[in-house]
């Protein structure tokens, strides 16, 4: 199977909890599956968190892998010149984080409420961002190397060959903020293998080139500088052809073409949800300038080198961290957009379940191997050893507390609580530890320096909880923790099932929602045509896309907003349009009445009743029998929408009941 083929879900489905008693349930009968999740969350959700973790893990051997290769291959004594180059490298970073995450951030909403057309602008908007404001850092930057290294206290020795890597580092840059778009876009268009062979790839190649640089042909530091440029631009410009020419979701498009104003309300979403991340890169820069000042003219080279290896240490966690939360990201975005809190749930509770495991083993590791992990980045066994094994263990305490602050960071970030977000990402970036440092320096030595960071982790986590208890005062129905918003299933507004592939099931789903339709007081118009389109469209779809598979689920959601109900049918299996297929079996040129303007190829097509649609474009007879209710739900619903969201058919239909 493909990339761009929809993972087919097998197994075990149940239906969500959400709405009053009765409102769901196994949709299958007797044997249809035991209690557990819905598989369309669990098998799509793991591919996403699989193909996250290993992007993660590729970036991460990128920044590990050449600290440890300058360190085996140059000495320990290396290590302070990448120490005084981290602020630089986050500086590039924390713009690429902020339109790149943001804008996919941005992007995931704007599928959930179905502004496709304003998702393809945004989208665009990225990579020019991403480009400008490349171009704009590099020439501020590179004149100001020596008085920035200065003001970072850099020992006289250092500064010949950090300017050396700074300034390749410089000229490269804008691949370092590249990497953002491509990895996040990637995965919220579904292409998550791609993604996550590109960055992997990206950490061999770093690696590969680091080695050949530095013991092949015995260049300087520059070289790991250049290494990491070079595996950074290719990773770049291959996400970016990737998109352009094998995107399910994406096109590039002219950014203005909702005007001016329209492009500048898009800048100032991508950049404000994208805030938490840049800030938490900016924060990294000002906290490592710092801590680099106070750790040099207080403790030597020694403590620089220490600060280097914790920041490896960092990335091997955020495999963890940000590897569950990346995973989550499109998720809770689109389904908070969507007022699904029962998926919303689901998908927070398998990212713990798989994350907190992990992330307690890591820590455990480095508590009792801390000496062997120091000697992979070239400490000898005298004091270096010893204030490196040291660094490493008062560190690893804070590393489950990390794990939990860091995926809160994306859960407010989907739900607009960017705020909260910020105040998380400055108490445990910045504030927390320079303040700690301060205060703990004095009767701890060196030691302070470590201590400060889990202890800040430990101050965020209990503002975490402090913040969750006050919202739930002015607003109960949010859930514990998380603060996810149950309002539409408190009120009974939405039903949610996992439907088998088969007769039986397809039958007891439309049972239950005929019973949803009785107690809304739905119209007895608008009750059957949910059901109608919910039986037909499913049927379909397990004939056309989940043929010979009646063990295989679909996930159906109904929900009433006001005068209007959206029935939204997602599945595994083949991609299958049914738009498209009910003009290919009846032979009308429904494409003239199609908008696909919002999508890649064939795989996006919008049906909708306007002034346009002729009785003659919807045939009334000689319709082949297969295709004779898909028609009748074409003439009923306001619109029929599909496409592939996380790399999954996606079918919307809305109906209104136009006597309410």
């Amino acid at each position: 199977m493909g990339e761009d083929t929809p993972m087919a879900t097998d197994g075990h489905s149940v239906a969500g909890t959400d709405g009053p008693a009765g409102a769901s349930g196994t949709a299958g009968g007797p044997g249809a599956g035991k209690t557990g999740d819905d598989l369309f969350i669990r098998n799509v959700f793991a591919r996403y968190l699989a193909a996250s973790t290993v992007g993660i893990v590729g970036s991460s051997i990128s920044i590990v892998g050449s600290t440890a290769v300058a360190g085996a291959v140059l000495g320990a004594s290396a290590l302070p010149v990448l120490s005084l180059a981290l602020p630089f490298y986050y500086l590039f970073a924390t713009v690429g984080a902020m339109i790149g995450v943001g804008g996919a951030q941005v992007c995931a909403r704007l599928i959930g409420w179905q502004r496709h057309e304003e998702c393809q602008r945004a989208f665009s908007l990225v990579y020019v961002l991403a480009a400008a404001l490349g171009i704009l850092l590099t020439v501020v930057l590179l004149p100001s190397i020596d008085p920035l290294l200065a003001l970072m206290g850099a020992p006289p020795e250092l500064l010949g060959p950090s300017r050396s890597y700074l300034t390749v580092l410089c000229l490269g840059g804008v691949f370092v903020i590249g990497i953002y778009p491509a990895f996040n876009m990637l995965r919220l268009d579904g292409q998550t293998t791609r993604a996550a062979l590109l960055f992997m790839g990206m950490g061999v190649l770093t690696v590969a080139l680091d080695l050949l640089f530095l013991a092949g042909f015995g260049w300087g530091i520059e070289s790991i500088a250049v290494a990491t440029c070079l595996a950074y631009g290719a990773v770049s410009v291959s996400g970016a052809l990737m998109l352009m020419r094998r995107s399910l979701n994406f096109r590039f498009v002219s950014p203005l073409g909702g005007g001016g104003q329209g492009a500048l309300g898009l800048v100032r979403s991508i950049v404000g949800t994208g805030s938490p991340n840049a800030l938490e890169d900016l924060c990294i820069v000002v906290r490592t300038a710092v801590i680099n000042n106070v750790a040099a003219v207080a403790f030597g080279a020694v403590a620089l080198g220490a600060y280097v290896v914790l920041d490896s240490v960092t990335m091997v966690a955020l495999v963890f961290a940000a590897g569950t939360s990346g995973a989550a990201m499109a998720f809770l975005s689109v389904f908070c957009a969507e007022k699904d809190s029962h998926n919303t749930m689901k998908v927070l509770k398998r990212g713990f379940a798989w994350g907190m495991p992990a992330i307690l083993a890591l820590t455990l590791l480095l508590e009792l191997f801390a000496p062997q992990v120091a000697m992979l980045f070239g400490a000898d066994a005298g004091s270096g050893l010893a204030v490196f094994s040291t660094a490493i263990r008062v560190f690893a305490a804070g590393l489950p507390l990390l794990f939990f602050n860091y995926v809160m960071i994306t859960v407010y970030q989907s739900q607009g609580r960017v705020a909260a977000s910020n105040a998380i990402v400055l108490l445990r970036e910045l504030v927390g530890p320079l303040l700690l440092m301060g205060a703990l320096t004095a009767p701890l030595g060196m030691v302070g320096i470590w201590a400060a960071f889990p202890v800040a982790e430990l101050l965020t986590t209990a503002m975490v909880l402090l913040y969750g208890l006050v919202c739930r005062r002015r607003t109960p129905h949010l859930s514990p923790v998380f603060l996810v918003d149950r309002q539409v299933e408190r009120d009974g507004e939405s039903i949610s099932l996992a439907v088998r592939n088969d007769a039986e099931s397809i039958m007891s789903a439309v049972g239950s929602v005929e019973g949803f339709c009785e107690r809304k007081g739905l119209g007895p118009r608008l009750a059957m045509g949910i059901q109608l389109a919910l039986e037909e469209m499913l049927v379909a779809i397990g004939e056309n896309s989940l043929a010979g598979a009646a063990g295989h689920t679909m996930n159906v959601r109904v929900l009433v907003l006001g005068k209007e109900v959206i029935v939204r049918i997602r599945s595994g299996g083949a991609r299958f349009n049914p738009i498209e297929y009910a003009e290919r079996l009846s032979g009308v040129p429904l494409h003239t009445k199609l908008i696909d303007e919002h999508g890649a190829g064939e795989t996006v097509s919008v049906f909708r009743h306007d002034k346009g649609t002729e009785a003659e474009a919807m045939p009334e007879r000689d319709v082949p029998l297969e295709l004779t209710g898909v028609m009748m739900i074409l003439r009923m619903a306001e619109m029929v929408d599909y496409r592939s969201t996380f790399g999954v058919n996606n079918l919307m239909m809305i109906l209104r009941d136009r006597g309410r």
